[in-house]
């Protein structure tokens, strides 16, 4: 029973802690003394809990018993026992209590009073009649032998870990010890008896047990667009080829940005190299600028690309990239909120983690698909060469992302077109735009990696190699200054001095030497470190960068690797950024040679 009368040495918990019941003061009053010795007057409300040994003692012995795992035969019968015992103990007795519910359950006298003090002290899973024989879950074999298939199970991982490996392994321990060897079917047992959550981890791996058994709670509810834009990274499912001799040259890499809101694509970055702070840059450029030149300088007229606009929020996880000082400083400048989410947890990111899925799903078509496995492949025989360049699939990735944008999101009931339409309108119909900068090139610039340096007589100096523009005259040398450069293209850098508020860009110093990429720099100043301990000068460098670049066109035929280093070379962030920010022409052109008047 759960009903208790209060009287004098009955034990309570007041404040969380353990008290007893000294006397009653009023009918709602009445005075304690604590685990302290200190008598205290409390309201009846301020008990917590009435502890009951007896009941206690009981509840304890029938902590084991769940209801859920009794048939409807036996909750049936203690249903019936229940309500009788209830009966009589309630009515105005006129014959002994144990003898009416011994008349009325058909039991002896001395069960029926078993039954009545389980009532009493306990609860209705007291008077549950349970079955005979052995209980389910009995184990009969000898603990020895039980902890030979508890410790084979738990050191058995990888998909060869089937019950089979495990019986004979078992059998042969067994055997060793001098134990009778469990049968195949007691061993598939005890592993089904273990929870799903072991089995998949040890059969595939912690990640694969956390994606499928682990609760996830919590949302990240959104109110507006661009209130939260998750951004990730991914190696597509397609093999392209470069675009003078049609061979293969690998897979690109896409960084994307979602808006959570509206579920819709508000940029993307396709490109050959690696993710880095420039695949970033790229992203969150193409996210925040209208796309409608872009997609008329790509011929593209027919699709609809109405998303731009600075998020408030970017969500990302724990790539390099992501947690760069130039990444993290961008976004401050910015005044977006950035934030990582756990390590290994892709499911944290999930809007983006499934559209990724869902468009490489979608690539399983084109020439040079992939698929995801060995056992996708497998079950497709039809699968076509590698054919399409890298401008190719990034105008495929275009028409997808369009053709997503109209069609219906399960969880939002309409399209993200018209989420993200709606997102910008008032109740009255009214057009409210997303925000924007005023500077896209600068927004590019201030995410793009940086040094900190000064300027020197001769300009400013970054990798070993000077830069120089008339701008830096107007400034004092050792003045302090931030030097963003693009690891692409090292041609020109941007400089902001202290206390400046926008970028000076400045050229090399020596016009004569060529462009090319920061890595390409590196390269050669190792390969000639190694030649010349002594100081290696720039003019060298820049000759071994075109020697090997010679190397790349004249073996361009024998490898995909050289092939796909000449593809980088057309396909840089700054071509890219010409066309989503066309360039404003130079009031003055260096390049023309100057004309020549007759003076005096």
């Amino acid at each position: 029973m759960h009903r208790h009368i209060l009287t004098e040495g009955t034990k309570i918990i007041h404040n969380g802690a353990l008290a007893e019941v000294v006397a009653w003061v009023e009918a709602d009053k009445l005075q304690i003394i604590d685990s302290y010795h200190k008598i205290k007057i409390i309201n009846i409300c301020e008990i917590q809990c009435v502890i009951d040994h007896a009941t206690l003692q009981t509840s304890l012995k029938n902590d084991s018993l769940d209801i859920s795992a009794f048939d409807a035969e036996q909750l049936s019968d203690a249903q019936r026992k229940y309500d009788v015992i209830t009966k009589h103990l309630e009515e105005p007795a006129s014959r002994p209590v144990a003898e009416a519910v011994a008349q009325d359950l058909a039991c002896s006298s001395s069960y029926a009073y078993t039954l009545i003090r389980r009532y009493v002290r306990g609860s209705f899973s007291s008077l549950i009649k349970e079955k005979r024989g052995r209980k389910v879950g009995t184990r009969r074999l000898a603990s020895e032998v039980e902890n030979i298939i508890d410790s084979t199970i738990t050191a058995s991982k990888g998909p060869g870990s089937s019950i089979n490996a495990i019986s004979e392994a078992v059998k042969t321990m067994c055997e060793n010890a001098g134990y009778p060897a469990p049968s195949t079917k007691t061993i598939a047992l005890r592993v089904r008896q273990r929870s799903p959550s072991d089995n998949t981890k040890r059969l595939h791996g912690g990640k694969k047990s956390r994606q499928d058994h682990l609760v996830r709670g919590g949302k990240h509810l959104t109110k507006r667009a661009l209130e939260l834009v998750q951004i990730d990274h991914c190696i597509i499912d397609v093999i392209v080829v470069d675009s003078t001799s049609r061979k293969p040259i690998g897979r690109p890499w896409l960084t994307i940005a979602i808006d959570v809101h509206t579920r819709s694509v508000i940029g993307f970055y396709l490109s050959l190299h690696h993710p880095s702070a420039v695949s970033n840059a790229a992203c969150l450029v193409h996210s925040v600028t209208p796309k409608h030149g872009w997609l008329s300088e790509l011929n593209l007229h027919e699709i609809q690309y109405p998303m731009y606009g600075l998020p408030q929020h970017i969500y990302v996880d724990n790539g390099k990239d992501f947690r760069s000082a130039a990444f993290i400083s961008g976004c401050k400048e910015y005044d977006i909120k950035l934030t990582w989410r756990p390590p290994g947890s892709p499911h944290y990111g999930g809007h983006i983690e499934r559209y990724i899925g869902t468009l490489m799903k979608s690539m399983r078509g084109l020439p040079g698909a992939i698929l995801a496995s060995v056992a996708d492949k497998a079950r497709y025989s039809n699968l076509k060469a590698p054919g399409m360049t890298l401008s190719e699939v990034r105008d495929w990735i275009i028409e997808q992302v369009g053709i997503y944008h109209m069609k219906e999101h399960s969880e939002l009931g309409c399209s993200p077109l018209l989420k993200w339409e709606s997102a910008h309108k008032n109740k009255d119909g009214k057009i409210i735009p997303p925000a924007i900068v005023g500077d896209f090139r600068k927004l590019a610039i201030d995410f793009l990696p940086f040094k900190r340096g000064s300027i020197q007589r001769s300009g400013v100096t970054i990798h070993g190699v000077q830069y120089y523009a008339p701008a830096l005259k107007r400034f004092s040398i050792k003045t302090p200054c931030i030097i963003k450069f693009n690891p692409q293209s090292i041609c020109k850098i941007w400089v902001k001095p202290n206390g400046e508020g926008s970028y000076i860009q400045c050229d090399y110093s020596d016009i004569r030497l060529p462009d090319c990429s920061l890595a390409e720099l590196k390269a050669a100043r190792k390969e000639l470190s190694a030649e010349n301990k002594s100081r290696v000068p720039v003019s060298m460098i820049f000759a071994a960068v075109e020697r090997n670049r010679e190397r790349v066109a004249a073996a361009t035929q024998k490898t995909a690797k050289m092939r796909r280093e000449q593809e980088k070379q057309k396909n840089l962030f700054t071509a890219d950024l010409k066309r989503i920010v066309p360039e404003l022409s130079p009031r003055l052109d260096y390049s023309r040679q100057p004309k020549t008047y007759d003076v005096e």
